[in-house]
């Protein structure tokens, strides 16, 4: 599935070691969703958020697109689970 990836918020502006962010993604088929990656720092400081937050050590521009890439190929039903489609 191709795929275009949107960052709201620059990197620039945020803690790389313990932060999250949120991604939006949009399908070739027309879908959008809205991922949160964050990273263990903050899963830590913010219960709850990991129910939803697609975690990784740190947030680069590669850990991002791994992490999406990694979740685009799931089945859609968990991609709907991690991804709010509220775009």
């Amino acid at each position: 599935m191709k795929y275009s990836i949107t960052l709201p918020t620059s990197l620039k502006e945020i803690d790389r070691e313990d932060d999250n962010i949120d991604v939006c993604v949009e399908t070739s088929d027309g879908d959008n969703y809205t991922f949160v990656i964050a990273t263990e720092k903050n899963i830590i400081k913010h219960p709850g958020l990991e129910l939803r937050a697609i975690i990784v050590k740190r947030i680069t521009s590669h850990s991002i697109k791994k992490a999406i890439k990694n979740t685009m190929k799931l089945e859609k039903s968990i991609i709907d689970y991690y991804g709010s489609n509220d775009m």
